[in-house]
């Protein structure tokens, strides 16, 4: 058998390509859907105001049905990491105030 790769895979720049290269490939997308448009309708303006339109209407219905749920759930985690956090803060806060009221009281003996 041969040698088997145990490094560790690289991740950042295949997603930031990916990502790029996704956003290009939607620029062009709208692009040639108001060019087509336009065409038909001979008014490039009424063409990108339409095609912005179903696009606004689309981002819309996606967060209604999906990425609104998402959002609170993430806003209810970091609720949550905020409380323990705090809760970490000021327990540390009070080990800290009665160490230092130890140090005195040994200090001054």
């Amino acid at each position: 058998m041969g040698e088997e790769n145990h490094s560790k895979p690289r991740v950042l720049l295949p997603l930031i390509s990916f990502g790029i290269t996704l956003l290009m490939a939607m620029i062009v997308m709208v692009a040639t859907a108001v060019i087509a448009l336009a065409e038909l309708l001979s008014h490039a303006w009424l063409a990108a105001l339409i095609v912005a339109a179903l696009l606004l209407l689309m981002a819309w219905l996606i967060y209604v049905v999906w990425a609104r749920a998402t959002i609170e759930y993430i806003d209810k985690r970091l609720d949550t990491v905020y409380d323990v956090a705090s809760a970490a803060r000021n327990g540390y806060q009070t080990l800290r105030s009665i160490a230092f009221k130890l140090l005195d009281i040994i200090t001054r003996v």
